[in-house]
């Protein structure tokens, strides 16, 4: 099963909604919805939306039953980092880790995007990514 939250807004620009283009949600009539979610956030997205889009598919993940969860986890959904428009904090990083742990605590996390950005110490990508960690770490905040 892949899962993903991204930036993607195919009402404000529809031939190019943000980086690749792709990933849209995926109707229950096509025959890679049991396989595929795609939770698609728009930009100035931030903790409610993005907290709510991975519950509302929490079940779905959970049924799969993974033997491993993979994260490709990308920081440039940041409020602080200049190349994305989501609103994430630094704590969403750890809810999301600390949710994937609910499903499977055997959790693989690579770093896929990100940015240290602006002159702020230290930078929304290294809060961030210990959060995930710690969320990865830890069964509680």
């Amino acid at each position: 099963m892949f899962v993903s939250t991204h930036q993607y807004d195919a009402d404000t620009n529809p031939t190019e909604p943000f980086y690749p283009g792709t990933g849209g949600v995926v109707e229950p009539s096509d025959p890679a919805y049991d396989y595929i979610i795609n939770l698609p956030l728009k930009p100035g997205s931030g903790s409610t939306e993005f907290r709510q889009a991975v519950m509302s598919v929490m079940a779905r993940m959970q049924n799969f039953k993974p033997d491993l969860v993979l994260v490709s986890a990308g920081f440039d959904s940041h409020k602080d980092d200049d190349i994305g428009d989501l609103e994430l904090i630094d704590e969403d990083y750890w809810f999301i880790a600390n949710e994937l742990r609910k499903i499977q605590p055997r959790v693989v996390s690579v770093l896929e995007g990100g940015y240290l950005g602006s002159d702020s110490e230290p930078g929304s990508l290294v809060r961030a990514s210990l959060a995930h960690l710690k969320g990865l770490m830890q069964s509680e905040q």
